[in-house]
């Protein structure tokens, strides 16, 4: 794991499912950014396109962690 040389960035992201959660989660708001960026000129159908992979992601991000809540017990 490109992780272990690292060891201030494993302290912080245990597990490296967290880091890409993290990232999905940057991105998703990135994609929200942009849509409402795209939205305030007028291009609505390239902002919903946006939304949509904002929700998308959150969408993966969500089910990865009800899995791994499960698989927890929790």
């Amino acid at each position: 794991m490109w992780s272990r040389s690292y060891l201030k960035i494993w302290g912080v992201f245990q597990f490296e499912q967290n880091l890409l959660c993290k990232l999905a989660v940057d991105l998703a708001e990135f994609f929200i950014e942009q849509g409402d960026e795209l939205n305030s000129r007028g291009d609505r159908t390239l902002a919903l396109q946006n939304y949509d992979r904002s929700l998308k992601l959150y969408d993966i991000v969500d089910e990865h962690l009800a899995a791994r809540l499960e698989s927890s017990g929790g």
